[in-house]
């Protein structure tokens, strides 16, 4: 049995919807082209994942090869943007690190890490611009413009989507983050904590499609969301760091060995790593004591109690009315 066709109200609202996302993405392209504001990158990077969330939503307005299409493209400037986008936040992060350093034994191994850093970051720019070519050159952008003209043009009034629309995209994924309730008293769940921080994500950007349908009234949990977001992103960037730094000394031996013959300048190195691996992993102590107190107060607060209620109110309402 096929899906049905969505109302005319609800393309309406999709049209709309998916233009606002398309062009906070498209509107990044020069200056991430420039990379010469890092922040540029960051928001395109945000404005492809709420298009990727307002596609998993209105998909079924289109032509599924079309929607695919828009996907697999999207998808590949999604890689590249966010390993540029990790690597900024590593630098910036460094950069302000290396100012509070009174030890001049630690400066150089921090010092390293900046270069390495810088040095990758170059390599990326050039995947960026390479999945910026792709974009350009496989016409999607234009595609999906002419796409949501047309699908508002199918109903000229404006209109707004049933309630059970909203139930149907939020409630799942507000299940899915709930689900994951049990990680937050376990330090120790990593991988818990960063499957969270996704399905954090994703609530987050499909309730920002739809809170114009509600007021006010999903506010405080689109703010409460995007919190949680950073707390377990911070968790996520501390575990990063925890892994990646010996493999970074690894590595850095190999080329010192390699280029002198030796690895007696890795002496001046080492200082500056250990200081980097007992910070972030105290700062990852801090952040999950921080995001653990931030969720009971979110349980206290009834937030997800208050946004399913009013999805479910909304929803209620639609079938009422029909």
């Amino acid at each position: 049995m096929g899906r049905q066709t969505p109302e005319e109200s609800l393309r309406v609202f999709a049209a709309r919807a998916l233009r606002k996302r398309l062009a906070g993405l498209t509107r990044e392209i020069p200056g991430v082209r420039e990379a010469s504001d890092p922040e540029a990158v960051h928001r395109m990077r945000v404005a492809s994942r709420r298009l990727r969330s307002a596609l998993e939503v209105f998909g079924g307005c289109f032509p599924p090869r079309s929607v695919r299409q828009w996907n697999r493209q999207m998808r590949s400037l999604r890689r590249a943007l966010g390993a540029a986008r990790d690597t900024d936040v590593r630098i910036e992060f460094l950069d302000s690190l290396l100012q509070t350093v009174e030890d001049p034994g630690v400066r150089p191994g921090i010092e390293r890490l900046i270069l390495r850093q810088r040095q990758l970051r170059e390599e990326e720019q050039q995947h960026v611009l390479r999945a910026l070519e792709r974009l350009r050159s496989s016409g999607v952008t234009a595609e999906m413009k002419q796409a949501l003209r047309v699908l508002q043009q199918k109903d000229g009034r404006a209109g707004e989507p049933p309630g059970e629309e909203a139930a149907r995209a939020i409630l799942p994924l507000l299940d899915d983050l709930l689900a994951f309730e049990p990680c937050v008293h376990r330090p120790e769940e990593a991988a818990g904590h960063h499957c969270m921080r996704i399905a954090a994500k994703r609530l987050r950007y499909t309730v920002e499609i739809f809170e114009p349908l509600f007021a006010d009234r999903l506010t405080g949990a689109i703010a409460a969301l995007r919190t949680l977001q950073d707390m377990l992103g911070e968790i996520h960037d501390c575990d990063v760091w925890s892994e990646w730094l010996p493999v970074f000394e690894a590595e850095e031996r190999e080329r010192t060995l390699r280029y002198f013959g030796s690895d007696e300048a890795m002496r001046a190195l080492i200082p500056g790593l250990k200081f980097m691996r007992e910070e972030r992993e105290a700062r990852r102590r801090q952040s999950f004591s921080e995001f653990a107190a931030y969720w009971v107060s979110l349980g206290r607060d009834s937030i997800f109690e208050d946004l399913r209620a009013a999805v479910e109110a909304s929803s209620g309402a639609a079938t009422t009315s029909d």
